[in-house]
């Protein structure tokens, strides 16, 4: 009976719900709207720190989140209330973002690679509260995410003590142990809502799964365990094969795996990449893929073995435009075309640039301040690969990483959607500006 009534439980908040065994959320979702709460500006999309946030009002037990950076000042004050409430609240980060970015000096500002130059910034100016250019302590305590956790006994730790290669790059919160949220996004003003200093900026466009499923949540807090308990983080944790769930109210199918995995020692195959491939080969009419970074030579080789074996296929890509036309980038596989490092004037290594190429492929249109930070793939309309795992050999191989394969008319209909939204607004194919950006290249390396 308990089971039954666990079921039927209805949490809702706007149009946040754990009711349904698996509800997926846009941040740039079209047919909704919602108020920004840091610049008080209305935007598209799913509001993602209000689903985390009535995640923590509900948590009666336990919170575990691990992620790899969070700056959100709601959230942080939710996860304090919950800890106050006496649930047991542990936060888990990525080493370099477990630090408050407010005490930063100007000349050691000065020292930082650009991208992170520009995060301090933003950071510093989000706790100026009054604009007079100097933070103070009440400042920092009011909206600095990291001080209000500590300074509310929520305990944070990192993944310092584990390998120094590769990153947490997980993406996950267990409730109680039996309520979970994966996401693409880190729990970031830039990553859910839209970066602070540019009122046009919409955020990185990222997606947010949250399921009511015990046995579930129960593997993902395994997860959190070896590296929190056991304190085992990357290639330190042992080799997890893929697990599938069985979620039969919603006609529901999910498998999931976690990276790394050693190459070496147990093959390609058996590896998250593997389990991408071996999904990708599923497919009979097409392949919609929206992706972050594309830099997996193992991954771009099995899409070749698919389009030759089926030329009917479409295979509609889409890479942020940072990497979309670097040197790595497969999408340039896909395009039939090559480029050398503007560093080392070498090709990639295992380079092989499609003879029959793809032209289907493309760029998104997106604000300058934002990011294509999905990592998706819907193949037949039928199924989506989803979670924090770039598809690259690095998130394979060193990263702490989630995947999913997942089997739910809803929500692979949700994405479709989302992917539908960002190919109308995209650059398909190769452009001149590429063609001579590869010339340049290719002249300066003579």
């Amino acid at each position: 009976m308990k089971k039954i009534v666990l079921f039927f439980y209805i949490l809702s908040f706007n149009s946040i719900a754990f009711a349904a065994k698996v509800q997926s959320y846009f941040n740039q979702n079209e047919s909704k709207k919602y108020i920004d709460p840091y610049r008080n500006i209305e935007k598209n999309g799913d509001d993602l720190e209000a689903v985390l946030i009535k995640a923590a009002n509900i948590a009666k037990v336990s919170l575990d989140v691990a992620v790899q950076d969070f700056n959100i000042t709601n959230y942080a004050k939710a996860l304090v209330k919950a800890k106050k409430r006496g649930v047991k609240v542990r936060v888990l980060l990525e080493d370099q973002y477990n630090l408050s970015l407010a005490k930063i000096t100007p000349a050691q500002k000065r020292e930082l690679p650009q991208e992170l130059r520009s995060k301090v910034q933003e950071q510093q100016d989000f706790l100026d509260i009054n604009g007079n250019g100097k933070i103070s302590t009440r400042e920092i305590e009011s909206r600095d995410a990291l001080t209000i956790l500590k300074k509310g006994k929520v305990i944070v730790r990192d993944d310092r003590l584990g390998p120094k290669s590769g990153l947490m790059h997980h993406k996950f919160v267990v409730i109680d142990k039996k309520y979970l949220i994966v996401s693409s996004a880190n729990f970031t003003r830039s990553g859910i809502h839209g970066d602070f200093n540019s009122r046009t900026s919409v955020g990185n466009a990222n997606a947010m799964l949250a399921f009511s499923a015990p046995r579930l949540s129960q593997y993902f807090l395994k997860e959190f365990n070896f590296m929190w308990e056991k304190g085992l983080f990357k290639k330190s944790k042992p080799y997890r094969e893929p697990i599938t769930f069985s979620m039969n109210s919603r006609n529901t199918l999910l498998k999931v795996q976690f990276a790394p995995t050693s190459v070496k020692k147990f093959g390609v195959k058996s590896s998250t990449n593997g389990l991408i491939a071996k999904t990708l080969k599923t497919a009979k009419r097409s392949i919609k893929s929206s992706l972050f970074v594309f830099s997996s030579q193992y991954l771009v080789d099995e899409l070749e073995k698919i389009k030759k074996n089926r030329p009917s296929i479409s295979m509609e890509f889409l890479v942020d435009p940072l990497f979309a036309t670097r040197y790595y980038s497969q999408l340039l596989d896909m395009w039939g075309v090559k480029m050398r490092s503007p560093q080392s004037c070498k090709y990639e290594k295992g380079n092989r640039p499609w003879r029959l190429p793809e032209r289907d492929g493309g760029i998104p249109k997106i604000n300058s301040d934002d990011k294509l930070h999905h990592k998706f793939s819907i193949i037949d309309n039928k199924t989506l690969i989803f979670g924090s795992q770039n598809w690259s050999k690095a998130a394979n191989e060193e990263n702490d990483e989630t995947l999913l394969v997942l089997q739910d008319e809803s929500v692979v209909k949700a994405f479709a959607k989302e992917h539908r939204r960002l190919y109308k607004k995209s650059s398909i194919g190769v452009t001149k500006k590429l063609i001579n950006k590869i010339d340049s290249i290719n002249s300066k390396c003579r």
